[in-house]
Formats: structure tokens, C-alpha cells, sequence
């Protein structure tokens, strides 16, 4: 009975907790184990790393490990990462509602549009020599995408490519995606305000 109740009191960042089923941090669930504890992390550590992860929090019935493995077990593809930035825009919650598992190159995507970004210009944008530069990184790499006279001018062009190539990721990916993350990066529209 003492080894039951010690599955439920959160152990995990004060608020995650093993629970009591079929999941455990053995070696058959590290995977999901580990995802699991990295979210705990992101949210409730004491120190957390990334600016991105303020303010976010995990939903409850997320705090126990069983929860989340059965969501992992029932919506994990191979080789793609769980995001929680896709299906709804600037989301803080980490919930079955709210995450989705996707290929890396997409989660990228999305990360990096959420770098520090300069107090006067928008995302994608960046001066040079009293020019705006538009921007935009793909596979790790910087491309650049013009030189524009106004900021308007160099985010648009931004917001062209960057909904662009969403669009193309979601075509490429269709038959590997949910028809909700399909559907999502589709209707995707960047913002000055991103």
C-alpha cells in the first residue's frame, strides 16, 4: 500500500507524479519517460532556460505519468518531436488538446520564430546599415531575402516566404501528419506582432 501511495505524490518538479498503471520509468517507456520529465522541466524548474518556456504550465491530468504515456502511446510517430506551438498559436499549455507530434524540420520552423528579436523590428527582420533586412532560417541556415527601404516592406516579404514554406512542409508531410496539424500549418498566418 506505502508503494502506492509514493507513486502518487509529485516527485517530479513538485508536481509530476509516477501514478499508479502500467507506465513506469523503466527502460520499455524512457522515451516517453523522458519527454514527460523534459515538459515538467520546461515549466516548473527553478531555472528555467528558455525565454519561450515563462509562463507556461502543464495541464493536470498531464501531472501523472500514466496520462501522458497513454496520450504518447495513442499520437507518437518515429523520429518526430512533440510541440506544443502548432495547432494553436503562441499556446503555453502542454495538453492532449493542445500538442502534437511532428517532424523535427517543422518544429524548427516554429522555434526559431520565437528568437529574441530586436525592440524595433518585427520578426524575420533585422537592420542593416540603416536598411531592413528580411530573414528567415531554414535547415539551420540563414537566407536572406532582400534589403527593403521600411520595416513593412522587409516583414511582408518575411511573411510571404515563412507562410510559403509552411504551406509546402504541410503538403510534404501530409501522409505522415494528422489531418490536424495539416490543417494548422495551412491556416498558419504570421503576424507583425509574432
Amino acid at each position: 500500500m506505502t508503494q502506492k501511495i509514493n507513486l502518487l505524490i509529485p516527485t517530479y518538479f513538485k508536481i509530476g507524479y509516477l501514478g499508479i498503471g502500467k507506465y513506469n520509468s523503466s527502460k520499455k517507456f524512457r522515451n516517453c519517460f523522458q519527454i514527460w520529465r523534459s515538459i515538467l522541466e520546461r515549466c516548473y524548474s527553478d531555472d528555467i532556460k528558455y525565454h519561450t518556456y515563462v509562463d507556461c504550465t502543464v495541464d493536470e491530468k498531464w501531472h501523472n505519468f500514466q496520462n501522458f504515456a497513454e496520450w504518447y502511446f495513442n499520437n507518437h510517430v518515429i523520429d518526430f518531436q512533440l510541440s506544443k506551438n502548432i495547432l494553436f498559436k503562441n499556446n503555453k499549455i502542454y495538453s492532449e488538446e493542445t500538442c502534437c507530434f511532428v517532424p523535427q524540420q517543422i518544429v524548427l520552423l516554429f522555434n526559431n520564430s520565437k528568437n529574441k528579436k530586436s525592440d524595433e523590428c518585427p520578426v524575420g527582420v533585422s537592420i542593416n546599415k540603416k536598411k531592413y533586412l528580411a530573414k528567415i532560417c531554414i535547415k539551420n541556415k540563414i537566407v536572406n531575402l532582400g534589403t527593403f527601404d521600411t520595416i513593412e516592406k522587409a516583414f511582408n516579404t518575411y511573411k510571404t516566404y515563412k507562410e510559403g514554406y509552411i504551406k509546402l512542409l504541410a503538403f510534404n508531410w501530409e501522409y505522415k501528419i494528422t489531418e490536424k496539424v495539416f490543417n494548422a500549418l495551412n491556416n498558419y498566418v504570421v503576424e507583425i506582432t509574432d
